[in-house]
Parts: structure tokens; C-alpha cells; sequence
């Protein structure tokens, strides 16, 4: 059955979580697909319970 996760972030932990999900791959030997793509977001708004939190 298919999975798709999708994770939006800033590109240098990106190029970190590509690096780890390789060597993953790698050891798993079961395959899979990893694909990138940049995106333009039109509108952002954080739900209620992260509103008034900080990173």
C-alpha cells in the first residue's frame, strides 16, 4: 500500500532529512521514492494551539 508524507520546511534541513532518508533507504533494500519540489505558498495560518507558541 502507498505512503505519501510530506514535509514542508526550510532547505537545509531538508538537505539533512535527504541525506538520512537515503542511507535508510540504502539499509532497507525494500526501494521507494523520494521526490523534492519547491512550492509558493499562498496562505499560511497556524491552528489555535501554535499560535502562541515559539520554535
Amino acid at each position: 500500500m502507498p505512503v505519501v508524507v510530506e514535509i514542508v520546511d526550510n532547505i537545509e534541513k531538508l538537505d539533512e532529512f535527504a541525506k538520512r532518508i537515503n542511507q535508510l533507504m540504502d539499509l532497507s533494500k525494500k526501494g521507494g521514492l523520494v521526490t523534492f519540489q519547491e512550492l509558493d505558498v499562498v496562505r499560511y495560518s497556524p491552528g489555535e494551539k501554535y499560535q502562541n507558541q515559539q520554535d
